[in-house]
């Protein structure tokens, strides 16, 4: 009965904690994008001098001393912005500006195809109705995703910060990753749940980075072959939202699905054959084999987390919460080890 009791107390009180952490959000939420706004250069930064480090010390095993491997990296990717900026910047740039002038009729074209079907005739719906209500019920968050896009554009906007925290990052990250070993090494447990950590972020950031490469390829090259104007902006759509599992796939489909539905409906089919091959493909050989089993995660849980960090924290919160769950994962998973010990 003392079991049954702690275990309520553990319940409620762990519950008490969750509404308490929800609430206070609430009145903190703009502080905290406020916080967000700061903290994006500097996770950028990590991000991507995380994502290179095994690139230094492949080069390291091949006699390459450290500071020229790092060198070495550093004008692999000043490289490949520079090779970026002149051929497909200009390129998305021609074609977004395109996709602009062209907007208002996309628009009366999604117009006439939305008052053409018998249905909301007979319901009385108005596509001007239908959008005006969706934006009032959901101004929360579009708020959220204009904010979250204005954040990420801002953190590259400064061109000289986020470089120079790049550069920084991939220099000394060597040192820090020394002396977060030096300090976890004390505690068995943090120096496990570290490492593991390390490997998991490694294979996700991995994974995540050469598909939507692939997927973004591949589908702009599909499109291209359909005639489909704008292939290279829906390439990138389809390639970057497959960055928020299980969720983004659908939402790159949707948006590339109305653009056809209202300039080329005929072909439509095709669009949505492509689709689906380039996510079957994606799920059942690319990531298996690029990521592996290191990040074998429910897929209900991740649907969860992703919902609730989207709530909580928009775009931003959707592409974090795989890896916040996966690092509680391998707390809880050390813990229970170390218990049975």
């Amino acid at each position: 009965m003392k079991l049954s009791v702690n275990s309520l107390l553990k319940v409620f009180i762990s519950v008490l904690i969750l509404l308490s952490c929800i609430l206070l959000y609430k009145y903190l939420e703009s502080f905290i994008f406020g916080i967000i706004g700061i903290i994006i250069p500097f996770l950028i930064a990590f991000t991507i001098s995380f994502i290179v480090s095994p690139w230094i010390k492949y080069l390291e095993k091949k006699n390459v001393r450290h500071n020229v491997a790092v060198l070495i990296v550093i004008i692999f990717l000043l490289s490949l912005l520079v090779l970026f900026s002149i051929f497909l910047v200009p390129l998305i740039g021609d074609e977004l500006n395109y996709f602009i002038d062209s907007f208002p009729a996309f628009i009366d074209r999604i117009n006439e195809l939305f008052n053409s079907v018998s249905i909301f005739k007979k319901l009385g719906l108005e596509f001007k109705t239908v959008i005006s209500y969706f934006i009032k019920s959901n101004s929360n968050l579009i708020t959220k995703i204009l904010e979250f896009v204005t954040t990420i554009f801002s953190s590259f906007i400064p061109t000289i910060t986020t470089p120079i925290l790049i550069v920084y990052f991939i220099i000394y990250y060597d040192r820090l990753e020394n002396w977060i070993r030096n300090k976890a090494i004390k505690n068995d447990d943090l120096y496990i749940i570290l490492r593991e950590i390390k490997i998991s972020m490694h294979a996700y950031f991995k994974s995540y980075l050469i598909i939507t490469i692939l997927l973004s390829f591949f589908s702009s090259i599909a499109f291209w072959f359909l005639d489909i104007d704008y292939f290279i902006i829906w390439g990138l759509v389809i390639g970057i939202t497959n960055i928020i599992p299980y969720i983004g796939q659908y939402i790159g489909g949707i948006i590339v699905g109305l653009y056809v539905l209202a300039s080329s409906p005929e072909l439509l089919v095709y669009v949505i054959i492509i689709i689906v091959c380039l996510q079957i493909i994606e799920s059942n050989f690319l990531t298996p084999k690029i990521q592996g089993d290191v990040l074998e995660i429910n897929p209900i849980l991740v649907v969860f987390s992703v919902t609730l960090f989207g709530k909580l924290l928009g775009i931003f919160g959707m592409i974090i919460a795989v890896p916040i769950i996966r690092i509680i994962q391998i707390v809880v998973k050390v813990k229970k080890i170390n218990k049975k010990r």
